[in-house]
């Protein structure tokens, strides 16, 4: 892609890709790998929306806490 002084910056296909779900090019991802960036796009978009900020929490600390609450209830 050739930058003009009246083009968009070259980034913004990868904008649109990553914010968007769209593909630069069909054999880029396999359609499954399209499908969950699709549905992590649309949990993030979400999340901001909400103002919600996404969190990391390890695998560990989720099993530790799901265990717990099972312990709790039994």
């Amino acid at each position: 892609m050739t930058q003009t002084k009246n083009s968009p910056p070259a980034e913004g296909i990868w904008d649109s890709y990553f914010l968007h779900g769209q593909s630069v090019s069909g054999d880029f991802m396999s359609e499954d790998d399209r499908l969950e960036v699709l549905e992590l796009n649309q949990i993030v978009h979400e999340r901001l929306d909400a103002n919600e900020t996404p969190i990391h929490v390890s695998l560990d600390d989720l099993i530790n806490e799901a265990e717990t609450e099972t312990v709790r209830k039994n």
